[in-house]
């Protein structure tokens, strides 16, 4: 199925919305056939009881690249001992991560 670039509301529990944009990658990346396509995608939200989370993805033929920023040190922590899980579920659907950062904002 085609990926159809914009922006979205996206439901994810009662009350709470996340903001999905899907755009098309432009920046350049030498490790990329550059007449293939690329995307970038970024999804934010407020989760109760940990604040705010952001991932950046971009994605093209060599896998995927994640940045995940939050808002407090102790999700951050949370975030960063789950990544091996995280990585291992993007492998099990053929998406290989080829680069994560997990930031403090």
């Amino acid at each position: 199925a085609a990926l159809t670039p914009g922006a979205f509301q996206i439901p994810v529990w009662h009350d709470q919305n996340a903001e999905l944009s899907i755009l098309p990658d432009t920046s350049s990346n030498p490790l990329d056939d550059v007449s293939l396509n690329r995307w970038r995608a970024r999804l934010s939200m407020d989760i109760p009881g940990h604040g705010r989370v952001e991932a950046n993805l971009s994605w093209g033929t060599t896998g995927a690249t994640v940045a995940l920023t939050a808002d407090t040190a102790d999700f951050v922590q949370g975030l960063r001992e789950s990544s091996p899980e995280f990585v291992s579920t993007l492998k099990s659907l053929q998406i290989p991560v080829i680069g994560l950062r997990i930031a403090h904002e």
